[in-house]
């Protein structure tokens, strides 16, 4: 599986064009995707140009901090000239429906809450890129489409979309402290 990941705002909290801060649980689900045999890609708007070596530098920090991508604005194979990365998996800040979280830094812009999409991208890795919840190969532990981990998985997904404002809760979601609209995910 691939996974195109976005700098700032999704790795580092939003301080272009320095380095910010290293968002929560970036680095730990990157490598964790890493070691589950995904495939990372940088894909940002950062550059090196004029203004300095911006995208070497973002991608020397991520390097520094035991994550090294595959490729780095660039896509992964060779049968297109397109400038779009191909992935099965885009993790970006400005993505419609990204579930975000408030940012630390006083007046910062929202970052990525990677404790919701490192469960949701860990699972499409171990469902070989297919974002559907389904039955793994026969040679996976059994699956129970009704069990923990599959409502565990659901209640992910409403999360997210309740964190873009698409959802109306279910009262086994609030049963188990799920935010309502009102709530901020980290339930603050």
């Amino acid at each position: 599986m691939i996974i195109a990941i976005d700098f700032d705002g999704t790795i580092t909290d939003h301080r272009y064009p320095d380095l910010g801060r290293p968002v929560p649980g970036a680095f730990e689900w990157m490598k964790r995707f890493q070691a589950a045999g995904a495939t990372l890609i940088l894909w940002t708007m950062r550059s090196d140009g004029p203004d300095g070596p911006l995208l070497t530098e973002a991608d020397d920090f991520c390097r520094e901090n035991g994550v090294i991508f595959k490729h780095v604005n660039e896509n992964p194979q060779a049968w297109t000239t397109s400038p779009k990365v191909l992935a099965h998996a885009y993790i970006d800040d400005s993505a419609i429906g990204c579930p975000l979280k408030e940012n630390p830094r006083m007046c910062g812009r929202p970052i990525v809450d990677w404790d919701i999409v490192g469960p949701l991208v860990m699972a499409m890795i171990e469902n070989d890129g297919d974002h559907r919840l389904r039955t793994p190969k026969a040679n996976t532990p059994a699956w129970d489409p009704y069990g923990p981990e599959a409502q565990r998985l659901a209640r992910n997904y409403r999360l997210m979309s309740a964190a873009v404002g698409g959802y109306q809760p279910l009262a086994s979601d609030v049963e188990m402290d799920m935010p309502t609209s009102n709530d901020t995910i980290d339930g603050t």
